[in-house]
């Protein structure tokens, strides 16, 4: 049963995060900077964290943010998905440090501290409220059977654990690398910095 539990809240958070990592798309518009590479890698976070993302993209050496950021149908959990955006929208930001080094004309180092809402350790808080809620419920004699049932005791754990959304802020430094194409800086998405970026969710 706990297994089953935990397959629950696993499917649901990936589907949700699916969803809003899609985000409200702006407007393109072009964007302008002094030439270095930490300049480059502001526009980009602040593009990003505007949720322009096929904007983003374009100032990226390797990601295509447009197509690999995917909408997907949250029946049932539209409260949920909907505080989710919300909260990870207002958890980014970050901080350009100043560790900036250029290897050659055509690559450079910039240090960054960046800030999100940690979607695997929502996850993990999520699943075990809701293994302790049940194991509590069958010892007080209250089996919990109908799966309409289970998704809405999975649902108020997690507007429940939503109201303290800072809990799971989590900050990282990052060396990002960049490398210059036709005169222009190009971000280099590292794995490490596309999980921050997507907020943990892959």
């Amino acid at each position: 049963m706990i297994r089953f539990f935990r397959r629950m809240v696993g499917f649901s958070l990936a589907v949700m995060a699916a969803a809003v990592l899609t985000g409200c798309s702006l407007p393109s518009y072009n964007v302008s900077d002094d030439g270095s590479p930490a300049e480059a890698l502001r526009v980009f976070l602040d593009t990003f964290i505007r949720e322009d993302y096929r904007q983003a993209g374009e100032l990226t050496e390797n990601c295509d943010f447009g197509d690999s950021l995917i909408s997907a149908e949250l029946s049932g959990e539209k409260a949920v998905s909907l505080k989710l955006a919300e909260v990870i929208g207002k958890s980014r930001s970050y901080q350009l440090t100043d560790n900036v080094r250029e290897t050659d004309s055509h690559q450079a180092y910039v240090e960054i501290l960046y800030t999100t809402f940690n979607l695997e350790a929502f996850e993990k808080d999520v699943t075990g409220k809701v293994e302790n809620e049940v194991q509590e419920r069958r010892y007080a004699g209250e089996e919990i059977t109908d799966p309409e049932d289970t998704k809405d005791l999975i649902t108020d754990i997690k507007l429940e654990c939503l109201r303290t959304p800072e809990t799971y802020y989590l900050t990282k430094r990052f060396e990002v690398r960049l490398v210059s194409r036709k005169g222009r800086w190009l971000v280099v998405i590292s794995d490490d910095f596309y999980k921050a970026l997507t907020s943990y969710a892959v």
